[in-house]
């Protein structure tokens, strides 16, 4: 399984500048299991950045076990299984978290 820290680490490089250019909000990821970690994405109109901890009041809060976000990551599940099975936990404005996919390019 990839290192979640990585992953969070290569994250802003990877995202689609235009793709993000009408985004504002901060996105909570908290990730269990082993490995396991909590960061928070920033989308400040085209800019991304990624930080290590819990945001101070995240506009979206994502919850799921190390497995299950490689699962969706990679493919192998998508986010509307994960969330209507448990394995992925939102909280926040649904509306953004709709567009989690696209925000993330996850395909």
């Amino acid at each position: 399984m990839p290192d979640v820290s990585t992953f969070f680490a290569s994250l802003p490089g990877r995202i689609d500048k235009e793709g993000i250019k009408d985004e504002f909000c901060t996105l909570q990821f908290n990730i269990s299991g082993d490995p396991n970690g909590n960061w928070h994405l920033v989308l400040d109109k085209g800019e991304a950045s990624v930080h290590p901890g819990e945001a101070v009041n995240p506009t979206v809060t994502v919850a799921m076990e190390a497995q299950d976000f490689f699962s969706l990551l990679e493919g192998k599940l998508s986010g509307q299984a994960a969330f209507l099975t448990g394995k992925l936990r939102v909280q926040g404005d649904m509306g953004v978290a709709m567009r989690l996919n696209s925000i993330l390019s996850l395909g």
